[in-house]
């Protein structure tokens, strides 16, 4: 009787390395160093540095009963429609999301006082974030994470700047929108409270720059685009069905050859 090989077939190692590159291929292995990793055909993407999830239109609100501006088509919103909006989004079947936050640079206390600052130093300002700043690559503010470092924008003013009389740098606004469907060079709430009665910081990603504002006066409309904490893994439907054909394939492959080894046995 011939005894088989406990060694797998070269066909199945073939096979099985096919399946790996599908598999890595089909970005269910992070590339590394990668910082926005798509989730469900590019409709999702998770930010591996900041641990959340943003969705992959940002300006979904738009149009919605949601979308109180002056336009009822435009994705401007007063701040209580946008964290509403947020708070109740179902996207996929995905649930629980909220606006982008905001948390003091220095892991202790907002630093506010005026004028803002160019360099990044304070919660309020241009540059938070900017490699190069008083808080390079911080994960501080989600949306200046984005702008800066993410998508690799530069702030209307250079980190030099002394005045808001001083020129713009080279290159400013957003020259770089991402994966990202309707980013728009406009200001987006946070969901975060200023610490002013009734306001809520903003970010401009036209400018670069973060501010608070009244979320009561009927003017301060701005966009909003939601995020969710951690990374929502929704498995594509042509990668699954990919990957489980070729699985499936295999499978029958090897209880072929394992039906022809009993006979012979």
């Amino acid at each position: 009787m011939k005894k088989e090989s406990s060694r797998s077939h070269p066909r199945q190692r073939v096979a099985l390395r096919c399946v790996v590159v599908m598999v890595v291929a089909l970005g269910w292995i992070p590339a590394a160093h990668a910082a926005l990793h798509s989730r469900a055909g590019g409709t999702m993407f998770y930010d591996d540095v900041l641990d959340i999830t943003w969705l992959g239109d940002a300006n979904a609100i738009a149009g919605t009963a949601f979308d109180d501006g002056v336009f009822a088509d435009d994705g401007r919103v007063s701040w209580a429609n946008a964290v509403a909006w947020a708070a109740t989004l179902d996207f996929g079947g995905v649930q629980d999301w909220r606006l982008p936050g905001v948390s003091p640079l220095n892991g202790t206390n907002f630093i506010l006082s005026s004028p803002g600052t160019f360099n990044g130093a304070k919660d309020k300002g241009f540059n938070i974030s900017a490699p190069g700043s008083a808080y390079p690559y911080s994960p501080a503010s989600e949306m200046a994470y984005m702008f800066y470092v993410n998508l690799e924008n530069l702030g209307y003013y250079g980190l030099d700047a002394t005045a808001f009389s001083d020129p713009p740098q080279p290159g400013w606004g957003l020259a770089n929108t991402g994966p990202f469907t309707h980013l728009a060079a406009a200001t987006y709430w946070s969901g975060t409270i200023y610490p002013l009665p009734n306001w809520a910081f903003r970010f401009d990603f036209h400018l670069g720059q973060q501010l608070g504002d009244d979320t009561t006066v009927s003017f301060n409309s701005f966009r909003a685009w939601a995020v969710h904490d951690g990374d929502v893994t929704v498995p594509e439907p042509t990668s699954l069905a990919l990957v489980g054909g070729a699985v499936v394939v295999l499978g029958g492959r090897w209880r072929r050859r394992a039906a022809a080894v009993s006979r012979r046995a």
